[in-house]
């Protein structure tokens, strides 16, 4: 009950929103830090304002939900299914709020560093819910065939072999830059 909701939907689609901010926030600082570019400020705390604003959304969404299905108390009292909620909250909402409220959220770095927790924080959500939240119990266990393994890599790969060639034969980026 900590994790089934019927709001999952919603839950899915607003954490889809800071989760793509936050992530474009984040490759947006690693590029221009790693091409040498003067990172555009403004536009990464910009940013940051509309994570900040999602975020109450999905923290009010999140509580309000448990609270309303009458499962607020097991938010601690569930053991260590309590502790991995509390967790996801504490990591994804909670620390990336704290950031972005503070005057180091007026910062790329502040912005940047909050959506690190973020994704964090997702990460946590997603693998607990699809490995404990959700999970019937079974005797059986799955590993994923190397096949699969490998068909993984290859789209990370193939997707970062278009990013790069992308960022290094288009003019994406102001003119200056020195490989």
């Amino acid at each position: 009950p900590l994790w089934w909701s019927t709001g999952l939907p919603v839950f899915y689609f607003v954490q889809a929103i800071f989760g793509g901010l936050a992530m474009a926030a984040i490759i947006a600082y690693i590029t221009w830090s790693g091409l040498g570019l003067p990172i555009d400020e403004s536009l990464i705390v910009r940013i940051g304002r509309v994570i900040r604003a999602v975020l109450i959304v999905y923290l009010i969404l999140r509580l309000g939900d448990t609270l309303l299905a009458g499962e607020f108390e097991q938010l601690f009292t569930s053991g260590i299914f309590s502790v991995l909620v509390i967790s996801e909250i504490i990591i994804g909402v909670l620390a990336p709020l704290v950031i972005l409220f503070s005057k180091y959220g007026k910062s790329a770095e502040g912005v940047f560093f909050s959506g690190v927790f973020i994704l964090t924080g997702l990460l946590l959500n997603r693998l607990v819910m699809s490995g404990l939240g959700l999970a019937v119990p079974t005797q059986e266990t799955y590993v994923p065939h190397w096949m699969e393994l490998m068909i993984t890599v290859g789209f990370i790969s193939g997707a970062l072999l278009v990013y790069g060639v992308t960022t290094r034969y288009f003019d994406l980026f102001p003119k200056g830059h020195q490989d």
